[in-house]
């Protein structure tokens, strides 16, 4: 696939400013730009291998923000300061479209759970977040669910003072 920086008058708005910067697009990173998709293409070898129908979280990571679209101050040590605490997930999904529940635990109780809608696609990345508060010091886990409720990966992490 030519990976030529691709413009048109009629995509003057997001791909001029690619362009300008010199940044290439090929057709699919194109059509990320126009439609706004949070999807990006993996490593060629990674989705070609994937069986039909497979769905898979190819990583977990907990940070103190998301920026553009990545994870940002990764640990597994968080202050209990009001910030946010992040559960980034990068997930493979050559199925159908499906729902990941992100639950958070502490003291093996859930505190909290988000539902995300992850669509067919060789790497979506998406994320759920907790503000660490001083009431919530302690030994913390966040698990990923698929639709049918399997715990599919699971990160421990620690808030503290």
């Amino acid at each position: 696939m030519n990976t030529a920086c691709l413009f048109s008058r009629s995509l003057a708005s997001s791909s001029a400013r690619l362009c300008r910067r010199g940044i290439s697009l090929t057709l699919a990173g194109l059509l990320t730009v126009i439609l706004g998709a949070t999807s990006f293409a993996a490593p060629s070898g990674t989705w070609r291998a994937a069986a039909e129908g497979s769905f898979r979280v190819e990583a977990l990571t907990l940070a103190r923000r998301v920026e553009h679209r990545r994870p940002v101050d990764v640990g597994d040590h968080f202050k209990a300061d009001g910030q946010r605490v992040y559960a980034f997930l990068r997930i493979m999904n050559k199925g159908a479209t499906q729902r990941v529940r992100v639950v958070w635990h502490c003291g093996g109780r859930v505190y909290h759970r988000s539902s995300l809608v992850v669509k067919r696609g060789p790497a979506w990345r998406t994320w759920a977040f907790i503000s660490a508060r001083r009431s919530m010091v302690g030994a913390w886990e966040v698990t990923v669910e698929d639709a049918s409720g399997k715990t599919v990966a699971r990160k421990a992490f620690v808030i503290e003072r």
